[in-house]
């Protein structure tokens, strides 16, 4: 016995999906977030100048979505990972996201 296994497209298409249930607006986040953590570590803005810069107008709404997704809030982030001894993080290398350059989220910003 073979089980039927016709589903609707859309259903099919979550469920073989590599990111289940992460739609653009998710996306955008991810990559505001992770220009949010290299300016963090990389630069010594302020996490208000920080959150203005990846497009956030309200800085509540940044801390909020940022202690979401990375389980800190911003300068614990920033203390956190910044290495001993070094004045703003710019001493030693600091990695870019892999999946979010700064072009793709100023491409965003422009939109269609």
């Amino acid at each position: 016995m073979t089980k039927n296994t016709r589903r609707p497209w859309a259903r099919h298409q979550r469920k073989s999906s590599p990111l289940p249930r992460r739609g653009l607006q998710g996306y955008a986040t991810r990559v505001r977030l992770a220009e949010a953590k290299h300016l963090l570590l990389a630069t010594d803005l302020t996490v208000a100048d920080v959150a203005h810069a990846v497009g956030y107008t309200n800085v509540h709404q940044f801390y909020t979505v940022f202690q979401r997704y990375c389980a800190l809030l911003p300068a614990e982030y920033r203390r956190y990972y910044t290495p001993a001894g070094s004045d703003n993080g710019a001493a030693s290398p600091v990695p870019t996201p892999s999946r979010a350059p700064s072009s793709s989220l100023q491409a965003m910003r422009r939109g269609p």
